[in-house]
C-alpha cells in the first residue's frame, strides 16, 4: 500500500501525487491510497494509480467509508 488514512473525521486531501517503482514492483503492493473508517472526505486532483500488477486492485480502496465526495 501506498498512503493508510484511518479513523478520520473530516479529511481533505489536494493535489497528492502517489508513484510506484515500475522498474523493480514488489508482490505485496496495492492500491495507491487505503481509505479506513474516514467520513467526511473531500478529494480533489488526486493522481496515482495501484502498486500491483493485477488489474482487480483499484488505486483508491475505502473500507467504511461515508460522507464524502470527490471533486
Amino acid at each position: 500500500m501506498g498512503m493508510v488514512i484511518e479513523r478520520v473525521n473530516g479529511l481533505r486531501l489536494r493535489d497528492l501525487e502517489i508513484d510506484w517503482d515500475t522498474e523493480s514492483p514488489e508482490p505485496a503492493w496495492g492500491s495507491a491510497l487505503v481509505l479506513r473508517d474516514v467520513k467526511g472526505l473531500v478529494m480533489e486532483s488526486f493522481r496515482g494509480k495501484a502498486g500491483a500488477r493485477d488489474a482487480d486492485v483499484p488505486a483508491v480502496r475505502k473500507e467504511r467509508e461515508e460522507e464524502s465526495g470527490t471533486d
